[in-house]
């Protein structure tokens, strides 16, 4: 074997490893499914086999109850065989369904745990899609290893009777198999190619319309529905394309598991009637030699077409596993260095004359240019950006050398134009993004030395556009606290000024949202989830920004009475909202 085929080796038998280790915590059961299936195969090719040649020899010695005895032997066989495959295919159906199951948890809480970056990159239709097609091609997979499994016991249960009975048909046997298994495994590298393409084109339909159906109402607008249908015809078109060549490869595996199988039985009942012709053997024993032929030469095309099958499940277990492996979230503590923060309890930079702040009104706000701190007490700020640079994937930077600091319970208004990086400034704070250099600090503490989720459980967010979940109302708003009681969802509802329309609804706070609330209720509900959670500080993207006049009325009191108390960042897109801010961050 030289060593380009051993590499291939080694990584068709990595890649049944991946197989067998996504199969996880069922390993055991699959176990005992594979010893199940072991039984069945000793039932199924000795037991048959003996079970033709009793009938056949006491049949023609013309012996009653020798037939009786065949009979009663034969239907034993038919009911152990029943309750063997019933068993394993119940069984194998839980293996392969707990591990779809495990599969899609793993892919699901992945894709959340994800960073930011890999979204960028990634199109959400392509991620659905392994989370549901290739997920089930992978699951077949499971179904394709065990059933491969039963193929061999079968060829190893029929080989060791017939060494037994016969060496000659063993030989023979050995010969015509191995011609069949590798007619059906020629294939099974090109197919496995294609699969992979194959299960490519198939996430970007969902990619495609996941886009176009996103945009309907845009597109009806411009009168642009042929054009998009043309659009996603050249997607299913290449599609098509790569499954009409997928085709091509499983009818030529497909030719050879059925053709060569044929051939080898033919010739075993040529070499069987003359033995017995010759009277090395009876008649009976032909038919039991002939008929455990068959069952060892048939699996052992299967197998070639379970192999090339194979490749198709593995080629969508590969996707599924890109996905369970894609960048993580900072879920634990990760120190930057003493000197990298500076310290934390420093008023304003190491530098003095980076302190540039002017007097913007008469309210006492303060306007802070990139580069520059806040003038504010020596007390711990609640936020303070020292020196940030920013960019997208190393492009263009999108934040220059910005610092700024909000004092507790300050509000910080962000002002500047489209694309500036006013939403990014709230998502670096989220830890959604991390600087490229420089320092990010919450009460004093380098962002990047703690935990995520601790940061996270400090800030409420009220984004643009309101975002619900499936379920009900009351599902939506506990997001804010999760196991809050009854009477807390109600307040925060109050405090939302969203218990009013509420309350109108069929079943109040348990009815299921289907589309049938306005956009200012909800990014009312999305207020009380804020209410509800009532962190320290709170982020406002523009959350008026798309609401009627009464909305935004409802929506504003609602802003004003949760921010008391607490430091507020807001991305201003008013005059108002800027003069009562106590600080302006002009990007």
């Amino acid at each position: 074997m030289n060593p380009q085929e051993a590499n291939v080796v080694l990584a068709k038998t990595a890649s049944l490893r991946k197989l067998w280790d996504a199969i996880g915590a069922k390993q055991p059961l699959m176990v005992l499914t594979l010893f199940v299936g072991l039984l069945d195969m000793l039932v199924d090719s000795l037991g048959l086999s003996l079970s033709l040649r009793m009938v056949s020899n006491a049949a023609l010695a013309r012996d009653l109850h020798a037939v009786y005895q065949a009979v009663t032997f034969l239907v034993s066989v038919v009911v152990f065989r029943a309750l063997f495959a019933a068993l394993g295919h119940y069984m194998t159906a839980q293996v392969t369904e707990e591990t779809a199951l495990n599969l899609r948890g793993k892919v699901f809480r992945a894709i959340m745990g994800g960073k930011s970056v890999y979204f960028d990159t990634y199109e959400s239709g392509d991620l659905i899609s392994r989370l549901g097609n290739d997920v089930e091609t992978a699951k077949v997979g499971v179904n394709a290893f065990a059933n491969g499994a039963k193929q061999i016991f079968l060829i190893i249960t029929a080989l060791t009777g017939l060494l037994v009975w016969s060496w000659p048909f063993a030989v023979g046997l050995l010969v015509m198999a191995g011609v069949s298994f590798l007619g059906g495994a020629a294939v099974s590298g090109p197919l496995r190619k294609t699969s992979q393409h194959y299960q490519q084109t198939l996430a970007g339909i969902s990619e495609s319309a996941t886009n176009i159906f996103g945009g309907v109402a845009v597109i009806k607008s411009l009168k642009a529905e042929d054009m998009m249908a043309s659009r996603f015809g050249l997607t299913i078109g290449e599609h098509q394309r790569v499954a009409r060549r997928r085709g091509f490869y499983q009818a030529l595996q497909a030719g050879a598991v059925m053709s060569v199988p044929f051939l080898g039985l033919g010739s075993m009942m040529v070499l069987a009637g003359s033995m017995a012709l010759r009277g090395l053997f009876s008649v009976g024993d032909a038919v039991g030699l002939v008929q455990l032929s068959s069952r060892a030469l048939f699996p052992f095309g299967s197998l070639g077409g379970i192999w090339a099958g194979l490749q198709q499940n593995l080629a969508a277990l590969d996707r599924v596993l890109e996905a369970c492996a894609i960048p993580q979230e900072r879920q634990g503590t990760e120190a930057s260095g003493p000197d990298e923060a500076g310290p934390v309890d420093s008023p304003a930079a190491e530098d003095p004359s980076a302190v540039e702040s002017k007097e913007v009104s008469d309210a006492g706000s303060h306007e802070v240019p990139a580069g520059g701190f806040s003038a504010g007490s020596g007390d711990v700020p609640a936020i303070e950006f020292r020196d940030v640079y920013f960019s997208y994937d190393g492009s263009k930077p999108v934040l220059e050398g910005l610092s700024l600091r909000v004092n507790k319970g300050d509000q910080a208004a962000l002002v500047g134009p489209s694309g500036s990086g006013k939403s990014t400034v709230l998502s670096l704070i989220l830890g959604i993004y991390e600087p490229d250099t420089g320092v990010i600090l919450i009460n004093g503490r380098n962002l990047t030395e703690m935990p995520l989720s601790e940061v996270r459980s400090m800030i409420a967010v009220l984004p643009q556009d309101p975002w619900l979940c499936p379920g009900t109302v009351k599902d939506n708003i506990l997001l804010g606290k999760a196991g809050a009681t009854d009477e807390e969802v109600a307040k925060a509802a109050e405090l939302a000024h969203a218990a009013g329309f509420i309350a109108e609804l069929p079943d109040g706070y348990d009815s299921v949202l289907d589309g049938n609330l306005s956009g200012g209720q909800c990014q009312r509900i999305c207020l009380a989830r804020a209410f509800l959670k009532d962190a320290p500080i709170l982020l406002l993207d523009e959350p008026t920004s798309a609401v009627d006049a009464e909305s935004e009325r409802l929506i504003r009191q609602s802003v004003d009475l949760l921010a008391e108390g607490r430091t507020v960042v807001t991305i201003a897109h008013t005059q108002a909202m800027v003069e009562r801010a106590d600080v302006t961050v002009e990007l």
